[in-house]
C-alpha cells in the first residue's frame, strides 16, 4: 500500500443408485445463519464462475445482474483468491459504484497478477474517486509518482495525472516538471511526449520517433492453443491465449491510460451442417499486460469457451462429437488459430453404456469434482431427451436402458441426495440447459428449498428464476427470508 496512500496494487445402475425417494438434505431453520463454506465445496467456485459468464453473455435472462453478482460472490467466497472471480466482481461492483467494494475485488486480483498494468490503473482510478478535493487527489498522485516500490510505468501516469491537476490551476511550470518526471520513468508515455513536444519541437523535428511508434508491423503474435486437445462432456473446453512481442522493440499495450489488450475468441465448427457458420459470442481473452511488451516477451491466459451460444450448442448434442476451430483477434497482431474437439459421451451403445456405468461408479465412489462432472453429463442427457421429445432431434434406436430417462432421473436422484452440497448444487445448475422442468424434476428439487448450504438454495432460486414454473413466484417469495442476506437480496431483486 502506499505508506499514506499506497496500491498493493444408470438394471445394474437402478441397483447401485437405489430407487427410494430422494433423501432428505440437511435442512437448516430459516432463523439460522448459513453454514460456512467446507472444502468439498470449494469446486463450485469454477462453476459459480462459469454460470456468471453464461449470464454476461446472455442478455436476456431474467434478473441477469443481480444473479451475476450474487453466483460471484458465492465463488469469491469459495476462492478468494482466484483473480477471474476478483476481476468480475469488481467490474460488477463498479458498475452498480460500489467504488469501495470495486477496488477491494480488484485489489485481490492485482494480487494474483501483478504486472497488470491496465488493472493497476482502474485501481488508482478507484482510489482517486474517493477523494473530492483537487488538493487531495495531486498529494495522493504525487506521492504514487514518488513511491519507488512501485512499477514505474503507474507512477509516470500519476505523474501525468497530477501535472493535468497543476495545469487545471494554472500552474504550468510545476505540471511541466511533473511531466519531464514521467518521462524519465516512462520515455514513451504518449501523452507526457506530446504536452512536452512543444519546448522541444525544433529537436523533435530531427529526433526517430520512439521505439513503440517506430517498430515494425507485425511484431505481435497471437497464438492460441486447446488446454486439451479433446475434451470430454462436462470438462471444461479451454484454450491458453498467448501474445508475443516477436520483434526487436518495445510495444505499447496499457501504457498511457489505454485500456489492456483484450483478444475476441471465435469458434468455427467443422462436420455438422446445421450448426452455425460461427460462434462469436465466446468470453473475451483479457491478457494480464504489462504497460509494455519487451522484445522475446509474451503474456498468456486461459479462456473456457463453453459459454454462450456455444454451450447452448455442445449441452444439446452430448453424444455427438463436436470439432472446432478457434481462432484469436487483436488489432495489429498477426494470429494462429487451434484445433480441438468436444467428444461424444458414446458414438455407439457399447460406448454410451460404458459411460453411463462410469457416471454410476462417479456417484458411488467419485471425489467432488467427479460428482460434479456426472452431473453436468445427467444434465445433458436430459436436455437431450428434451429435445427427442420435441421433435427437435431423434435418439439413437439403440439406446440403452442404463441411458433411458427413468434411469437419468435416478442418478438425479442420486445426486441430488450426495453429501456434499458442491454436488447437490452442481445438478441442480444442470438443469439450466433444459427449456423446462417437468411435474418429476420438481418434486426431486423440494429439498433444496431447505437445504442447509446456502449454496444449494442460490442454485434453485436461480433455476426457478430462469425457467419460472407456476409456483416460482411464490418460492422466490419465501426465500426473502432466507438466513442468507445475499439470498434475501436476490429473492427481492427477482420479484
Amino acid at each position: 500500500m502506499l505508506t499514506r496512500y499506497r496500491i498493493w496494487i444408470v438394471v445394474l445402475v437402478a441397483v447401485w443408485l437405489g430407487a427410494g425417494p430422494l433423501p432428505a438434505a440437511p435442512a437448516t431453520a430459516p432463523s439460522q445463519a448459513a453454514p460456512a463454506p467446507t472444502a468439498d465445496e470449494v469446486p463450485a467456485a469454477d462453476s459459480l464462475y462459469r454460470s456468471a459468464v453464461n449470464l454476461l453473455l446472455n442478455a436476456s435472462a431474467p434478473a441477469r445482474a443481480p444473479r451475476m453478482v450474487t453466483l460471484l460472490e458465492f465463488a469469491h467466497a469459495l476462492a478468494p483468491t482466484d483473480a477471474r472471480v476478483a476481476r468480475m466482481l469488481g467490474d460488477l461492483r463498479l458498475t452498480g459504484e460500489a467504488y469501495d467494494a470495486a477496488a477491494e475485488a480488484f485489489q485481490i486480483a492485482l494480487n494474483r497478477r501483478s504486472d497488470d498494468h491496465a488493472l493497476q490503473l482502474q485501481l488508482l482510478a478507484l482510489h482517486l474517486r474517493r477523494l473530492q478535493r483537487a488538493d487531495q487527489r495531486l498529494e495522493m498522485l504525487t506521492s504514487v509518482a514518488a513511491d519507488q516500490a512501485l512499477p514505474a510505468a503507474l507512477r509516470a501516469q500519476a505523474a501525468v495525472e497530477a501535472a493535468a491537476i497543476e495545469f487545471n490551476r494554472a500552474r504550468g511550470a510545476q505540471a511541466r516538471a511533473l511531466l519531464r518526471r514521467a518521462l524519465e520513468l516512462d520515455p514513451h508515455h504518449p501523452f507526457a511526449r506530446l504536452q512536452l513536444a512543444p519546448a522541444t519541437a525544433p529537436a523533435a523535428r530531427t529526433q526517430p520517433a520512439s521505439a513503440p511508434a517506430s517498430a515494425p508491423a507485425g511484431r505481435l503474435t497471437l497464438s492460441v492453443a486447446p488446454v486439451l486437445a479433446v475434451a470430454a462432456v462436462g470438462e471444461p473446453l479451454a484454450v491458453e491465449v498467448t501474445l508475443t512481442n516477436a520483434g526487436q522493440a518495445l510495444v505499447p499495450l496499457s501504457a498511457g491510460g489505454a485500456p489492456g489488450p483484450v483478444v475476441r475468441l471465435r469458434a468455427v465448427p467443422g462436420g455438422d451442417k446445421q450448426a452455425p457458420k460461427a460462434f462469436a459470442d465466446l468470453p473475451p481473452a483479457t491478457l494480464p499486460a504489462p504497460a509494455y511488451l519487451a522484445p522475446g516477451q509474451a503474456v498468456r491466459t486461459t479462456v473456457d469457451l463453453d459459454a454462450g451460444a456455444l454451450h447452448v450448442y455442445l449441452v444439446a448434442r452430448p453424444l455427438e462429437r463436436v470439432e472446432l476451430t478457434v481462432t484469436g483477434e487483436l488489432a495489429g497482431a498477426s494470429s494462429q488459430p487451434a484445433s480441438l474437439a468436444r467428444a461424444s459421451l458414446g458414438a455407439d451403445a457399447r460406448t454410451l453404456d460404458a459411460a453411463m456405468l462410469d457416471i454410476v461408479r462417479a456417484i458411488k465412489r467419485g471425489r467432488a469434482e467427479d460428482k460434479m462432472r456426472a452431473a453436468r453429463r445427467v444434465g445433458a442427457m436430459l436436455r437431450l431427451h428434451e429435445r427427442a421429445a420435441e421433435g427437435e432431434t431423434k435418439l439413437p434406436a439403440d439406446l440403452g436402458p442404463n441411458a433411458c430417462k427413468p434411469m437419468l432421473l435416478s442418478m438425479m436422484r442420486a445426486l441430488m441426495g450426495d453429501s456434499a452440497a458442491a454436488v447437490r448444487a452442481e445438478m441442480i445448475a444442470a438443469l439450466q440447459d433444459l427449456a423446462r422442468l417437468d411435474a418429476t424434476m420438481r418434486e426431486l428439487l423440494v429439498p433444496a428449498w431447505r437445504d442447509s448450504s446456502s449454496l444449494v438454495r442460490l442454485r434453485v432460486l436461480e433455476l426457478y428464476v430462469t425457467h419460472r414454473p407456476t409456483d416460482w413466484q411464490a418460492r422466490a417469495a419465501a426465500m426473502r427470508d432466507d438466513a442468507d442476506p445475499r439470498l434475501r437480496l436476490l429473492a427481492k431483486a427477482a420479484l
